[in-house]
């Protein structure tokens, strides 16, 4: 074993520092390891290995590789012999296997199936039924943010600005901020959460937020001034509104009727399997077909 490794290890250094002068054909073969009648050869140790490696790298690589390869198959060869029936064995991982794939096809056959738009209503009626699921766990606001410097002649605008309802003020609050020495962002049709903008301001903004209503924040720090015009509030713990959380219910609904679906397509298949004739059944199962109508193979 140890003139195998030796064998491999100098192959595989040979590779790695790209030399071609050498023929390492004869070793690639050979076997490494092997346990009972399942082969580690010297070809397959040198694909599993990266490149670049130093020798020192490359003794350790091939030695806990091939103590590995050599513990993940022991048991099957050596552990499995002192268990007189392997018959169960044998049969739970045939289970096994067949709940892997019918999980496979049916994460499949369900991802095609529902990858369709989902019907509105469905999922209003779904939100309204769960709506306790869908509380905020921060404070949100909609609103405007603005920080500008605290000498900005335009500063007594933008305090008017902020906390009007009028198009035309709004659309002079982007172009002022088009020359870049006035950061701002308008979001009084989305919800931001609390914390994120609080990041922005250089003191605590969260308790002078109470109750609803436009209410302007403001604050001064190293000659520049923070202005937060909140035009809306929704307190922590309070219901989501439908629009926030939409994709979430679009996963929740599909997962709730994935188990119906499943059952449905082990169904299907089950028929199919009849009508094929690969499934015969000698005795009555109390199912129908698709139709209604006893199914004639399962008497």
């Amino acid at each position: 074993m140890n003139r195998y490794l030796h064998i491999a290890l100098v192959s595989l250094l040979m590779s790695s520092c790209g030399s071609h002068d050498i023929d390492v054909a004869q070793s690639d073969d050979e076997a490494v390891a092997m346990v009972g009648s399942q082969v580690l050869t010297g070809s397959e140790l040198r694909s599993r290995t990266p490149g670049g490696l130093s020798y020192e790298d490359s003794v350790r690589f091939v030695r806990a590789y091939v103590r590995q390869w050599i513990d993940a198959r022991i048991v099957g060869e050596v552990a499995a012999r002192n268990i007189s029936d392997m018959s169960h064995i044998d049969e739970m991982v045939e289970n096994y296997r067949n709940e892997l794939i019918m999980w496979e096809y049916s994460r499949l056959m369900y991802a095609s199936q529902s990858s369709g738009d989902i019907d509105r209503d469905s999922l209003r009626s779904y939100y309204d039924q769960h709506k306790n699921d869908y509380r905020s766990t921060s404070s949100m606001v909609k609103g405007i943010f603005v920080k500008i410097p605290s000498g900005d002649r335009r500063l007594p605008n933008i305090r008017k600005w902020v906390m009007s309802k009028n198009s035309d003020d709004l659309d002079r609050l982007e172009k002022e901020s088009m020359d870049g020495n006035m950061e701002y962002e308008y979001f009084r049709d989305d919800w931001v959460q609390l914390p994120i903008l609080e990041r922005k301001f250089p003191g605590d903004i969260s308790r002078r937020l109470s109750g609803r209503g436009e209410r302007r924040i403001e604050m001064s720090d190293g000659g520049v001034t923070y202005i937060l015009a909140v035009s809306d509030l929704m307190p922590v713990g309070s219901v989501m509104p439908f629009e926030l959380v939409e994709e979430i219910i679009v996963e929740q609904y599909r997962s709730a009727r994935r188990p119906e679906y499943e059952r449905s397509l082990r169904r299907q298949l089950f028929d199919k399997g009849v009508n094929d004739g690969i499934v015969k059944v000698n005795i009555d199962l109390g199912m129908t077909t698709d139709a209604g109508q006893k199914d004639d193979n399962n008497k």
